[in-house]
């Protein structure tokens, strides 16, 4: 949070394309909303909000 401040009050917002993941049974839809608002207030107009997926090796046991 205090990079994106940082960043935002040298004005090079946009620059910068902000990420911001939806992980299942970690965050909902609430957090992911708040952050969105946090970095649109900064003043961020790229973002890219997604899904994370966990993938897995085909040579390893998932675990």
């Amino acid at each position: 949070m205090i990079n994106l401040e940082y960043i935002a009050s040298r004005g090079l917002q946009s620059k910068c394309t902000i990420r911001i993941p939806y992980i299942p049974g970690y965050t909902d839809e609430k957090e992911v909303n708040e952050a969105v608002k946090f970095v649109r207030e900064l003043g961020y107009q790229k973002l890219d909000i997604f899904k994370y997926k966990r993938t897995i090796n085909n040579n390893e046991e998932d675990s």
